[in-house]
């Protein structure tokens, strides 16, 4: 594969990992707006939203770590 096709995929692998850990704070048992999650990510815990996220923070780092460890791993 070229360097530039590899690179592309690469930066395509990224936005999607970031799509998919955008969502995975967003929906759940109680749907969060993208201004409550974005609060909830940078510490400002004033509404109910704003908690959901920062409880899905922790659960959704690690699958993203998991995810990369058995990438790694090749498995």
């Amino acid at each position: 594969m070229q360097r530039p096709q590899r690179l592309a995929g690469l930066a395509l692998l990224l936005g999607l990992l970031l799509l998919m850990t955008g969502l995975s704070l967003t929906v759940g048992a109680r749907s969060v707006p993208w201004a409550e999650t974005w609060a909830g990510m940078t510490g400002r815990i004033e509404t109910i939203g704003a908690a959901a996220v920062a409880v899905r923070m922790p659960r959704t780092a690690l699958a993203i770590l998991a995810g990369a460890r058995l990438a790694l791993r090749g498995r």
